[in-house]
């Protein structure tokens, strides 16, 4: 068994109480003891229990695919981050990757309301664009630019 030296041997328990090891850098001072926190968290607190960081992208960062970012908004809480998909696709992802959504109609939804139109993205998966249309609006009709579809890729119809 380890036998704790200095002030080590008197106030262990209060770090150990917290998961954390006691440090006495040197035995001969008093009020010099640290708890310190136990890997992978870090931080360290002298004479009182630490606050431990814990940044749980470190180790799950790479759960996020590629145009997505991991957050971990509190280092002190575990279980906590996020994948967050990059601008311009929005949606996220709780300890887990994220499902990202690239609606183009949140950047040309103007092109159609100044026809009069509405816009209108199928498919709004970040692989996919180029696929919006302005739409006519019931129960009127339109020009249109593709032949007999109501709408207008990519441009007011």
């Amino acid at each position: 068994t380890c036998t704790q030296v200095g002030e080590c041997a008197a106030n262990s328990m209060t770090c150990t109480a917290a998961g954390q090891s006691c440090d006495d850098p040197n035995t001969m001072m008093t009020g010099d003891w640290t708890c310190n926190c136990v890997a992978p968290s870090t931080g360290s607190a002298t004479a009182m229990v630490a606050t431990c960081v814990l940044d749980e992208c470190v180790a799950n960062g790479t759960t996020c695919l590629m145009g997505q970012t991991c957050n971990d908004p509190d280092q002190t809480v575990t279980g906590d981050w996020t994948c967050e998909c990059n601008a311009p696709t929005t949606g996220s992802g709780s300890q887990m990757a994220a499902t990202c959504v690239l609606d183009e109609c949140v950047a040309n939804v103007m092109t159609c309301t100044a026809a009069g139109q509405t816009c209108n993205d199928p498919n709004t998966s970040p692989a996919t664009t180029g696929d919006w249309t302005c739409d006519c609006v019931a129960p009127s009709t339109c020009e249109c630019n593709a032949p007999s579809t109501g709408s207008g890729m990519q441009a007011a119809a």
